[in-house]
């Protein structure tokens, strides 16, 4: 068996590439078949292209002995009756390619019996010689067969056709190969004889067979990938797509070819009346057991199968998923050609889907799950394993034994099992109910003894479908013989109550309905739900979801919840608690004191006549903030522009007033996925007074905030408009110390206020829609820190750095209450930060009566920062 995953793109590589310089270029183009005699090369390459007259096909080397590859570059066209592009035979002497085949160039062959490449009785690679690069067979170029004429052909049809050929290395597809005719396989290789009573197998393939590529095969009994009576024992493996159409169609086929592992981790998809997806005719898999270790989820290594048939990735088929046939030596159902061979079928991921069964093991087979998903009927099982967490849609389970061996078994419909079955310790089967679960019949019935063993759980949850809220007494487990030996049954999600549970020796009964506020709520918790979330949670599951209609997108979407998505789902419910709101318009009054702190500092109380020195002045700015989780409670990111006007003026020479009006404009992108967007305008009144080296600054703020609010619950808008109310004051004072006669440094106290009232509002547009009351936060920050003020002629810098402690500590609390009635709930905002830092550096530049500056500043708290630009324009009066 080969080493696929380090071995077949170097092989591709060198096939495609390696030449002597002895080597023999065939010019391919014009209107006739280029011919290639039988005689020694040391290697062959098919150059430039080939477009054909009618009947005429691309390429026949007759039993060409060729040292090194054989390799095509070349394009092909042609139609016509038994065409084939690219054509390797034994007319005169049996071929032999010493290297690799390698096609990369595109085939298109139209006609009856056409083909796209064919090798027959040719030795391709060498016997004893251990390298991945040589006999091989790789198809990298798009071959395209097509036949229209609707009579059986004379023989193998295919786009890859070998033909008793011995193949000592890979036969590999990494193109596209698209063929439509009845019987046609995309790729066969066929090691019957002319003589059907034949049965000596003319076929050898040394290493793997693989599909990288894409296989499509359209027509009655058309095949994917068919190999019939070939000496193998190794791999074939599908990483890409396999589509194979029409009745009677299979995916893949082993037609009395033994081999080591078949495994699928792309898709293999057949549709049609009968259609299969893998099927294995009279061909056995190693009878000696490989499997893996132990995984670190706690699957049991011996039911982790490192051979046999393995599916990791989709088998869709109208007919049969997986079969086993045993029609050529008659043998029944259950009997083999070989008593010591048994068919181990694995499933450790994706979807194996059957239209008449999933899986049809011909009751030969072993089954393992591990993971993944089966849909449709799974038959003709000998013994059946769990090893993971699977899901099961299947209305049969034949099979003499189901032992559910770790993880859990979903089932997600009502299933017979008709031999006996266990549940072990730690192990688990889960419920699926539904408005078309028939309460009466059992959703699980096991023909033979049902061992539940102790630890093991019995779990109860919804599937996706209509689920009637009054509690409904149900069947969940029947058995010939039930042996409970201390299962535990629960329900799965919160939003299910699980009661009166009830045992016999044959039944497994217990009540199931909606559950209520109050008995959802320690499942809640138990899945990461806050307390916030909790309170909302129990008062929608009381107020709302039993309200709703079964069929409503609220409802539905709550009933099938579990784990995390119920959990976003609860968290969702609650009001903004994260302070955005209140955080936007506080970020508005902060952006309007600091860019009135940034002026008065910047006029000072130079000497002069009172009220002559006055100027107008106007500030744009921007900011961007960033806020983290905090308290468990999510953060937001905003982003803030405005616009602040301004005019001011000397009172006398130590005093300065002024008036500013800002409007600020805040977008908060909530990282729960709510937004906010705040429009706030405020009037604010500044002055400053400065006797000496003393100074002191104060600004008196009030403004109105127009709010529009969306929060998302299971994709519907719950939009809220309301308005708020802003006051802000801030005092601070400094002190001027000379470095030089061009830079002061300034200690500074400051001290500042805020109180941000939102009105009561109600929200529009969901069920799920709440009434939030009214809403108050106050801050208060006393802090202090340093300035430097720069005059350099024309330049004026400046520079700070403060810190604040607020001493107001509020949090943003909030009682709301759904829309469709029932009692208020309270929820608590995210905590306050106790220390603030602020650093900014700025510049301004004086010419006449006009100064422009620029900037820039940051703020820092606990899993917060934020950082505004602004420039600055003045003129004096």
């Amino acid at each position: 068996m080969a080493n696929f995953g380090s071995k077949t793109f170097l092989a591709i590589a060198i096939a495609a590439t390696v030449q002597t310089a002895q080597a023999t270029d065939f010019d391919v183009s014009g209107q006739n078949r280029t011919e290639i005699a039988t005689g020694s090369y040391d290697s062959i390459t098919l150059t430039n292209n080939g477009v054909r007259a009618d009947g005429q096909g691309g390429v026949k080397a007759d039993g060409p002995q060729v040292a090194g590859d054989f390799v095509s570059n070349s394009n092909f066209a042609i139609n016509g009756d038994s065409v084939t592009g690219i054509t390797i035979d034994n007319d005169s002497a049996d071929g032999n390619i010493g290297g690799s085949f390698v096609n990369n160039g595109n085939i298109h062959a139209n006609g009856y019996n056409a083909m796209g490449i064919n090798i027959s009785d040719t030795v391709i690679g060498q016997s004893g010689v251990v390298d991945d690069a040589i006999g091989n067979v790789v198809n990298n170029g798009n071959i395209m067969v097509g036949d229209n004429s609707g009579v059986a052909p004379t023989d193998v049809q295919g786009g890859i056709v070998l033909q008793h050929v011995s193949l000592y290395g890979d036969l590999i597809n990494n193109g596209v190969i698209s063929v439509a005719a009845d019987g046609i396989a995309g790729i066969k290789v066929d090691g019957q004889d002319a003589v059907a009573s034949d049965t000596f197998k003319y076929a050898r393939i040394e290493r793997d067979v693989v599909n990288a590529g894409v296989i499509n095969a359209t027509g009655k009994d058309a095949r994917g990938i068919e190999l019939s009576m070939v000496n193998f024992d190794q791999d074939v493996e599908n990483r890409g797509v396999i589509n194979a159409s029409g009745q009677n169609a299979v995916g893949l086929r082993m037609d009395r070819t033994d081999y080591n592992r078949i495994l699928n981790t792309g898709t293999i998809q057949a549709t049609g009346k009968d259609s299969i997806g893998i099927e294995v005719r009279e061909s056995f898999g190693n009878t000696v057991l490989n499997n893996g270790p132990s995984s670190s989820t706690g699957q049991d290594g011996q039911y982790l199968m490192k051979n046999g048939i393995i599916n990791e990735g989709n088998i869709v088929a109208e007919g049969v998923g997986i079969k086993i046939t045993n029609d050529l030596l008659n043998t029944g159902n259950g009997e083999t050609s070989n008593v010591d061979n048994f068919y181990r079928i694995t499933q450790n991921n994706g979807l194996i889907s059957g239209g008449d069964a999933a899986i049809d093991g011909n009751g030969q087979s072993h089954l393992y799950l591990n993971g993944g998903s089966i849909v449709g009927n799974i038959e003709g099982i000998r013994n059946a394993f769990v090893n993971g967490d699977v899901s099961i849609s299947s209305n049969l389970i034949e099979a003499d034994s189901l032992d559910v061996v770790t993880g859990n078994l979903y089932v997600a419909e009502v299933t017979n099992v008709t031999g006996k079955m266990f549940v072990r310790n730690n192990a688990g089967v889960s419920l699926f109910v539904n408005d078309s679960t028939d309460p009466s019949k059992a959703i699980v019935s096991v023909g033979g003894k049902l061992t539940l063993e102790q630890g093991s759980v019995v779990g109860v949850t919804t599937n996706p479908g209509a689920f009637n809220k009054a509690t409904t007494k149900y069947v969940l487990i029947s058995a010939g013989e039930l042996e409970n030996l201390g299962a535990q049954v629960k329900s799965l999600t919160p939003l299910l109550s699980v009661t009166d549970v009830t045992w016999s020796s044959t039944d497994l009964t217990a009540n199931i309905g909606l559950a209520t506020g109050e008995e959802a709520g320690n499942g809640l918790s138990a899945i990461g739900v806050d307390r916030n979330g909790l309170a909302a949670s129990k008062a929608f599951i009381d107020n709302v979801l039993s309200k709703l209609p079964p069929n409503s997108n609220l409802y539905q979407t709550f009933i099938n919840a579990n784990g995390d998505t119920l959990r976003r789902l609860a968290s969702s419910l609650q009001p903004e608690t994260n302070r955005a709101a209140q955080s936007a318009s506080l970020s508005a009054t902060g952006l309007t004191n600091s860019a009135i702190g940034s002026r008065t500092a910047a006029v000072g109380a130079n000497s002069g006549d009172a009220l002559v020195d006055t100027g107008a002045w106007v500030k744009v700015l921007h900011g961007n903030s960033d806020q983290g989780s905090r308290g468990g409670i999510s953060g937001y990111g905003a982003n803030s522009n405005g616009l602040i006007i301004g005019a001011d003026g000397k009172l006398n020479d130590e005093t300065t007033l002024g008036l500013a009006f800002s409007h600020v404009h805040t977008n908060v992108s909530s990282n729960n996925g709510n937004d906010t967007e705040v429009n706030t305008n405020l009037l604010s009144a500044y002055g400053s007074w400065e006797q000496g080296p003393l100074s002191v600054l104060g600004s008196l703020s009030f403004g109105k905030g127009d709010n529009e609010s969306k929060r998302y619950v299971a994709g519907e808008r719950a939009k809220g408009d309301y308005d708020s109310t802003v006051l802000s004051a801030d005092l601070s004072a400094g002190y001027k110390f000379p470095l030089n006669e061009n830079l002061d440094l300034i200690p500074t106290l400051a001290s500042r206020y805020s109180k941000v009232k939102i009105d009561s509002f109600s929200e529009k547009g969901t069920d799920a829609s709440l009434h939030a009351g009214s809403q108050s936060l106050e801050v208060f920050d006393v802090g202090g820190g340093f300035k430097l003020q720069g005059n350099y002629g024309d330049f004026k810098p400046n520079a700070r750095l403060m810190a604040f402690h607020d001493f107001a500590q509020d949090n943003a609390n909030t009682t709301s209450s759904f829309m469709l009635g029932g009692n208020t709930f309270a929820t608590t905002g995210a905590p306050a930060t106790k220390w603030t830092y602020e650093a900014g550096v700025g510049l301004e530049w004086t010419q006449g009566q006009y100064t422009v500056g620029a900037s820039y500043d940051y703020t820092h708290k606990a899993d917060f920062n934020a950082d505004t630009f602004s420039i600055t324009g003045r003129y004096d009066f």
